[in-house]
Parts: structure tokens; sequence; C-alpha cells
């Protein structure tokens, strides 16, 4: 997770584009799952575009069972041209066993952001 929170800091969607498989799913509630890596990688754009800046920190990591993991982390930036975000997530990420992603649900303790 810790490479994953530098990739997507880089903001380079090729880097993200290479976690995901075609059948990879992200679902980040309430909104609907995202499936394939072409549909991923557009969220993804779509979220980058929202935050000036954006960084995360990975602050613990559970290991759930063969390949799953539950991390926790801290993610904070500027949304807009000067609006400060700060929260903590909570992410269930299911990896192959060639290290890609499978699947990744994300879980927000502040959700007045996305209103």
């Amino acid at each position: 997770m810790l490479n994953l929170c530098r990739i997507l800091q880089s903001r380079d969607l090729n880097e993200i584009g290479e976690w995901f498989l075609e059948n990879s799913q992200v679902w980040v509630p309430p909104a609907s799952p995202v499936t394939s890596s072409n549909r991923i990688l557009a969220f993804f754009r779509a979220i980058l575009k929202t935050y000036n800046s954006i960084q995360w920190k990975g602050t613990e990591v559970h290991h759930l069972e063969q390949n799953r993991y539950f991390y926790i982390s801290e993610s904070w930036g500027m949304t807009g041209k000067s609006i400060p975000y700060k929260n903590m997530i909570a992410t269930d990420i299911t990896f192959d066993p060639d290290g890609k992603i499978e699947g990744l649900s994300d879980y927000f303790k502040d959700t007045a952001v996305f209103d």
C-alpha cells in the first residue's frame, strides 16, 4: 500500500493503471462500484482533478486472509483552489497472486466532503 500511496501522489495515471487488472473493481460507497481498468483510471482521473493537492499516508495494515488486507490511512490536501481537506480512510483491498489489485473498497470517516 505504501507504494500505491506514493504512486497516487505522483498523479501518474500510467503507473496507477499498472496496479489494476481488466476485471478489477474499485468501490467507494455510496457510489456504485467501478469495474475494468479503463473505468478505474477514469475514476482516478476525476479524483485527481478534484484536488489541487492530495497526500496519503498508511498508518496501519491488518492481514485478513490470503492476499486480502485492511489498511487505515490518512489523507489530506486542498480541493478547488483553497479548501483544505483531511480525512481518515479504511481500505479493504485484495490482490491477485502477482500483486495486482483485484478489489479495493474505501470507507471514509468524514463523508461531508462528498456532499
